[in-house]
């Protein structure tokens, strides 16, 4: 169950204990703030810093929602959290952030006259990215490869994402993950620095193993390409011996279980803050149903 809220780009949010690797500056409290979908937004709030006694409140433009006041957050979503470091900064941070989390975020002082200060949170989406040709044609016998690469910014992943992200491979309707372990045809790895990437191969294509073959990360937008595996010496222009290639993946595609749909349509019903993902992956899959 857990592997397929994460192929949905769905996770349950822990509580964080909040710091700073740094000490704290104004030079932190910048009026507009840059994330991907996934990951972790940290706003600051400097206001405090003249008075380290002074109480700020967090409150959303969008809708004017009191976040929190104090060290006291009001809100019950769990991806909200609030920390007062030692020179007087405030910080909110909102974990896996997504678009509709983007907009303005404004700390006020409980003092008369109000003083504020208002940050705007950009959420770019992230993406998944299978590169190379979006149609390849391979003779039966060569090899596959294909490699996706997920962008997740200047920073990199943060340490949610580190935890929790992981890559899925799908081949039509079917994911591969458990063929990678029970088929020598297939490997599959993933490697997670500031961009996620991760590589499919299958050795002895087949024409079995044509196909879309689709790439998941967690907290990201698919992406897939099409393979075709001929079989007939009279191919079609453009064909690949497999070690030209671009990109690679290696699957068994042999008959087996598939994902099950109705559990899926559940999850994305049931988690409104990932509906783009869930739908995403619910029409590659009901495109080759």
């Amino acid at each position: 169950m857990l592997s397929i809220l994460h192929i949905l780009g769905i996770s349950v949010f822990l509580p964080f204990k909040i710091s700073l690797q740094t000490k704290p500056n104004q030079d932190i409290c910048q009026k507009n703030v840059t994330t991907h979908a996934g990951l972790t937004a940290r706003l600051f709030c400097c206001l405090g810093v003249q008075e380290p006694d002074l109480e700020i409140s967090w409150v959303r433009r969008r809708d004017l929602v009191i976040l929190s006041h104090g060290s006291t957050v009001f809100t019950s979503d769990s991806r909200v959290q609030v920390s007062k470091h030692g020179t007087g900064v405030w910080e909110l941070r909102l974990g896996l952030v997504g678009g509709e989390d983007a907009g303005r975020y404004q700390c006020q002082t409980n003092t008369e006259p109000k003083g504020d200060w208002t940050v705007n949170l950009v959420v770019q989406e992230t993406r998944a990215e299978v590169t190379g040709p979006k149609e390849l044609y391979l003779k039966a016998g060569s090899a596959l490869r294909l490699v996706c690469r997920v962008n997740l910014g200047p920073s990199g992943p943060d340490q949610h994402f580190r935890d929790t992200g992981v890559l899925h491979w799908f081949q039509d309707q079917r994911l591969l993950d458990p063929e990678v372990k029970n088929n020598s045809r297939i490997s599959s790895h993933t490697h997670l620095d500031k961009i996620y990437q991760g590589w499919l191969n299958i050795d002895r294509t087949v024409p079995g193993d044509s196909g879309n073959y689709t790439c998941v990360p967690s907290y990201s937008t698919p992406d897939w390409v099409i393979v075709h595996i001929i079989k007939d010496e009279k191919d079609p222009a453009g064909l690949q011996d497999g070690a030209g290639a671009p990109g690679g993946a290696q699957s068994s595609l042999d008959q087996g279980s598939t994902p099950s749909l109705v559990v899926l349509v559940f999850f994305c019903l049931q988690h409104q803050v990932y509906r783009l993902q869930c739908l995403a992956v619910l029409w590659i899959l009901s495109t080759y149903i």
